[in-house]
């Protein structure tokens, strides 16, 4: 059975990388909205959860809030195409686009483990 991974991009694009990078390794789970992401949390639990922070209509640390409230063990990993890097909590990596694609497995791999 694989693991799951959720990503959160308003940009299909990147959506389609993720899914021609880990789709034979992962069952991912894609979405463009942020509001159907956290409807689809209520019952899926991925390991992991790539999430872009500027989305229209609920950003991503919006997304992070609800997230936690939600009590949502996945780690999470904020990407974004903006040059302020996120300044925030320990624990949450924050990815540039466009992603370098070793950095983008290892970080992968390390959630795994």
């Amino acid at each position: 059975m694989k693991r799951k991974m959720l990503i959160i991009d308003d940009d299909r694009g990147v959506l389609e990388s993720f899914e021609a990078l880990f789709g034979d390794e992962y069952e991912l789970i894609l979405s463009h909205s942020p509001r159907r992401a956290l409807e689809i949390l209520k019952s899926e639990d991925p390991f992991l959860i790539f999430l872009d922070i500027l989305m229209p209509n609920m950003d991503g640390l919006e997304v992070l809030k609800r997230l936690k409230k939600m009590g949502k063990a996945s780690k999470v990993v904020l990407i974004t195409a903006s040059d302020d890097a996120y300044q925030g909590e320990d624990g949450i990596y924050c990815l540039k686009k466009p992603f370098d694609i070793r950095e983008l497995r290892r970080i992968t791999a390390d959630a795994v483990n």
